[in-house]
């Protein structure tokens, strides 16, 4: 197995390390989204820093789109952020983002993200 969740009071930590291939990273994905509590997570963290090389064989981004939208009827309020400095990894996460309009926040740290990730979230309150 190529990855390891650490499941946090409002969030899961997702940690990759070697040789990543796609169905690790989809094996992942839908632990999390299969998780009895996602839609109480406030956050999704994917750590790619130990990553190595990603292998992208059979890399379909039509499949993280549909497990991510469709996750979204359950938990349209939870934040996601890939922590690498692959370039391919970041290139990806870019159009992921784009093909789901879900901002997806990209750092070189896991400090960085988890600080964003426990930041309020104001973009879900109501207009007064």
């Amino acid at each position: 197995m190529g990855y390891s969740i650490s499941w946090e009071l409002k969030g899961a930590v997702c940690t990759y390390a070697g040789v990543v291939t796609f169905d690790d990273f989809v094996a992942a994905l839908t632990s999390i989204h299969s998780h009895p509590d996602y839609d109480q997570l406030k956050y999704a963290l994917h750590d790619f820093l130990a990553v190595t090389a990603l292998d992208q064989g059979q890399t379909d981004l039509s499949i993280l789109v549909a497990h991510t939208l469709g996750a979204s009827y359950s938990n349209p309020r939870i934040r996601t952020a890939i922590v690498a400095v692959l370039p391919t990894l970041v290139e990806v996460a870019h159009q992921f983002s784009k093909r789901t309009n879900q901002k997806v926040q990209v750092f070189d740290s896991v400090e960085k993200a988890l600080e964003w990730a426990h930041q309020p979230d104001t973009s879900y309150q109501k207009q007064q």
